[in-house]
Formats: structure tokens, sequence, C-alpha cells
């Protein structure tokens, strides 16, 4: 699994890892302000997963965890900043869609071939 380093997404984003365990494979990034809504974005390379967990004020809204992931990749157009993710087919075309500027959102998608 391809993903952004480190220092790209502290480039791209301004972020550091909230979690960082490169011997397990593992990193998750908080985007948004606290006491708002944040987006945390953790992905897991050696497990080929990525997940996106929604929260508002520290609550849990939306969690969202798909697996056979092939790549991440920052994708940049003027002020807009957004991550893809690609994932293997196995009979479907699934990927991550999450814009982390202007403003954040996220789309997923499975289409069945």
């Amino acid at each position: 699994m391809k993903t952004p380093s480190e220092q790209e997404f502290l480039e791209t984003l301004g972020l550091e890892p909230v979690e960082a365990r490169p011997m397990d494979g593992l990193w998750a990034y908080i985007i948004g302000e606290e006491g708002s809504l944040q987006l945390r974005l953790s992905f897991n390379t050696h497990e080929q997963s990525v997940q996106t967990a929604w929260t508002k004020d520290g609550a849990p809204l939306c969690v969202v965890v798909h697996e056979d992931a092939v790549a991440l990749a920052f994708v940049t157009t003027g002020e807009t900043v957004e991550i893809h993710g690609t994932f293997g087919d196995h009979g479907q075309h699934s990927e991550l869609r999450l814009l982390a500027r202007p403003r954040l959102e996220v789309r997923w998608s499975t289409l069945v071939e």
C-alpha cells in the first residue's frame, strides 16, 4: 500500500500524526478544529486498510473502514487539497475522496462490476 509520508502530510496539510507506529504500519491524523467537527483519518499499510471517523465535540458520529487499500495520495488544485484512496478490485471499484481544504468532506463509493 502506497501512502504519503509524514513529511508530505506536514507540508501539504500542516499535520503531524496523532498516532504513528511504523513497525505496525499504522498512522492517524486529525483534520479539523478541536471542539468542533473533526475527521480522524487512519491507515495501516500492513493490513492495507483505511478508516475515516467523524466526531463532533469528541462524540463519534460515523466510522467507515475499508480493506484492500492500494494507495492514498494527495491531489491539490490551487487552495483545494484532497486525499484520494484506491482499493483492490475483486469485481468492484472502490474509492475514497476526502476533501481536506477548504472544508471537510468525505465520499466513499463502491461500484460492483
